[in-house]
């Protein structure tokens, strides 16, 4: 599939904007950058960690122009993540919210139409292509801090 995407974008001669997230990385006990080593024990991981070799690849062979985007767990309307359908989805039909993991582990959260506009911006940058960029959000918080915001802006 990534192959007849490539091709695909290569014929019409446009720019590859990949949507990603951060399972490549593996296990982190501190921030994640760009430059971060893929260390990915899962399955998922691994897979993405080979589909980023194959698009800045596609790119350095002058294929198709590509910019990588990375975020973390979505947020916001239609966002399909486990905030939002642990925390927030719950909480707006005044249901008991969840959360993945510990409560008190910082996490960043991406909101999506941020999200969605830091990839226009990657598109349209001619100097943003042929690399992995992650794309700003907020600073980490915990999902304890993160649910009972979400309860206070509900009422």
């Amino acid at each position: 599939m990534t192959e007849s995407v490539i091709a695909g974008a290569s014929a019409a001669d446009a720019i590859l904007v990949v949507i990603d997230n951060l399972y490549m990385y593996g296990p982190s006990s501190g921030p994640m950058t760009e430059d971060s080593p893929r260390r990915a024990s899962g399955p998922k991981g691994q897979l993405r960690a080979r589909l980023e070799e194959m698009f800045l690849a596609a790119h350095a062979r002058g294929r198709v122009g590509v910019a990588i985007g990375r975020g973390s767990d979505f947020y916001g309307p239609h966002a399909n993540s486990a905030a939002n359908l642990l925390a927030i989805q719950p909480a707006l039909r005044g249901k008991t919210a969840s959360w993945l993991g510990s409560l008190d582990a910082p996490h960043t959260l991406s909101y999506l139409s941020d999200f969605a506009r830091g990839l226009v911006t990657l598109g349209t940058n001619a100097r943003a292509w042929g690399k992995v960029w992650h794309i700003p959000s907020g600073p980490p918080v915990k999902g304890r801090t993160s649910t009972i915001k979400v309860f206070e802006a509900l009422g």
